[in-house]
């Protein structure tokens, strides 16, 4: 925010750890900016344990959205299923 307002601050100090989808690419995926996401996955050796813990937190949270989505569509009057072919 502080380089958009002319001010000149250090960079931000921070680590981060993404994945891509832990699932194979459908079958019908063509667009190629959608395939990007399903580039595989780089894993480190240590520490020990954490690719099961990565991809046991990406399953569930694909769970939990699946059903929030679900939840809005029945708020929204549309059918339960209706996000499940937009996810």
């Amino acid at each position: 925010l502080a380089s958009t307002l002319g001010v000149e601050t250090p960079p931000d100090l921070k680590e981060a750890y993404s994945i891509g989808p832990i699932t194979p690419k459908p079958a019908t995926l063509t667009d190629p900016n959608a395939l990007f996401c399903f580039s595989g996955n780089l894993w480190p050796d240590v520490p020990e344990g954490f690719q099961a813990a990565w991809e046991d937190y990406y399953s569930e949270m694909s769970r939990v959205s699946k059903l929030l989505l679900s939840v809005f569509a029945v708020a929204l009057d549309l059918p339960e299923t209706f996000f499940e072919d937009k996810i």
